[in-house]
């Protein structure tokens, strides 16, 4: 059974929008006190414009990047951030969600230019004829690689390949009940975790080392553990011994943390992580399937004060 200790988080006052809209003044002792469109980091994509999207925690926001391929129909899902460089997995918008094929950007974090791309990989998991990654809806990166789960499969990359050549290490099936949408890494615990619309979702724990022991093509072994996460489960992560989850749609997202109670989060964000003061997440709500005409933008990967983040307030929405 899977024990999760609650270490408490020590909190800051922060500011954020009132409840009508206008923002707050950030305070001067502040970490971060927001971003505005110039200062966002890496090529705008072109839809685009200032002013940026205003939202309940938006002057927590120390640094934002662009991802441009967005213009190109790229949706982010998730992220890995690790040094100076962020890993975004997504997709490639289709109309069809089993052509939606995964997508990769690297990120550099002090430019914010897109270092490499890669716009398609696939491996022969089930037979001869290989069969493509789906969706990219979790990716962490360890010292075994960058790991991507989809729906049915979970990939293992080469992360120094990715943009030159195949990246792909290794691939499995996923066992038989299982159907991946989000991922974290909990020391030798990989967890894999479903999307449910209306109900709770559930996550599934895997032996990292039993994983790694079996051979390419193989099945997953059986989860050794399962518990129950929120419904609308985008991203999790684990810091200071808890499971934080962020449930979102395009227009709001809640973070929740075990033992805590939730907060809100940027609009259309997927995935976060936690390092230190910093919550990263990666937002899909200013990408072109999923920006309306009349909103303004949110940049694709955006650095957070945790502390600013946890004292803004109960939640304005609900899943």
């Amino acid at each position: 059974m899977l024990v999760v200790i609650a270490v408490a988080v020590g909190l800051t006052v922060a500011d954020h929008d009132r409840d009508d809209g206008t923002p707050v003044p950030a305070a001067a002792d502040a970490r971060c006190h927001g971003v505005g469109f110039g200062e966002v980091r890496g090529k705008a994509p072109r839809n685009a414009h200032p002013p940026l999207r205003r939202y309940r925690v938006a002057s927590a926001v120390c640094a934002a990047y662009w991802i441009p391929q967005v213009d190109h129909l790229f949706v982010p899902q998730s992220l890995a951030v690790s040094g100076g460089t962020a890993y975004v997995s997504g997709y490639h918008w289709n109309r069809v969600g089993a052509e939606r094929n995964c997508q990769l950007a690297v990120v550099d974090l002090r430019t914010g230019r897109v270092r490499a791309f890669v716009r398609r990989f696939q491996a022969p998991v089930y037979h001869p004829r290989p069969t493509f990654c789906r969706h990219g809806g979790g990716v962490e990166l360890d010292e075994a690689g960058l790991w991507v789960a989809e729906t049915e499969r979970l990939w293992l990359l080469d992360p120094d390949r990715l943009g030159h050549g195949d990246p792909v290490r290794r691939a499995w099936r996923m066992p038989p009940g299982v159907r991946g949408s989000t991922l974290v890494v909990a020391g030798d615990l990989l967890g894999v975790a479903g999307f449910r619309r209306g109900k709770l979702g559930r996550i599934w724990w895997f032996d990292r080392s039993a994983v790694l022991d079996r051979p390419a093509r193989a099945q997953l072994p059986d989860p050794v553990a399962t518990q129950r996460v929120a419904a609308r489960v985008q991203g999790i992560t684990r810091y200071d011994g808890r499971l934080w989850m962020n449930s979102s749609g395009t227009h709001c997202a809640i973070l929740r943390a075990t033992g805590r109670p939730p907060v809100e989060l940027v609009p259309g964000s997927e995935d976060v992580q936690i390092t230190g003061q910093d919550l990263w997440t990666v937002s899909e709500a200013g990408t072109r399937p999923y920006l309306d005409a009349s909103e303004r933008t949110v940049p694709m990967i955006l650095r957070l004060d945790l502390a600013a983040v946890l004292a803004s307030g109960r939640p304005r929405c609900h899943f």
